[in-house]
């Protein structure tokens, strides 16, 4: 897989990120997210339309869990939601409907990424302190 480093701007606005998704997935993108399950207050605030497919293992000590979703997010309603999180949260941004495996396959936290990379479907990632996006085409 060819990887696109799409630098951000250290003020990224809501309309600025939103441009730079568009620009990537013209017609609509899936949220792919890794929540922990200790999170009840972001939990709270997701949208209705975030499905929670699966409770997942965290690789974390104490063992505990989070939830694995995805949203169907058409209209970029909820992209800069999930950037805000980004710190708490793991995601991926896809133009692929992977509903039905995706969620079937992860048996860890850590699986989230290499899943996207094995499969080598299209995908962007977030990189550290929010600096850049990973495009991987």
């Amino acid at each position: 897989m060819d990887v696109i480093e799409i630098d951000l701007e250290d003020e990224m606005t809501k309309e600025m990120f939103i441009r730079v998704i568009k620009d990537i997935y013209p017609s609509g993108c899936y949220i792919y997210a890794l929540i922990p399950e200790n999170e009840n207050e972001l939990l709270s605030y997701l949208p209705e339309s975030f499905v929670r497919a699966t409770k997942i293992k965290m690789n974390t000590f104490p063992k505990s869990y989070g939830v694995a979703g995805y949203i169907n997010d058409i209209n970029y309603e909820f992209v800069y939601y999930f950037y805000e999180y980004e710190h708490l949260i793991e995601y991926v941004f896809s133009a692929s409907e992977l509903t039905t495996n995706l969620f079937k396959e992860l048996k860890s936290w850590k699986d989230l990424y290499s899943y996207f990379e094995e499969k080598r479907i299209n995908h962007l990632s977030m990189g550290p302190d929010q600096q850049w996006l990973l495009h991987y085409t």
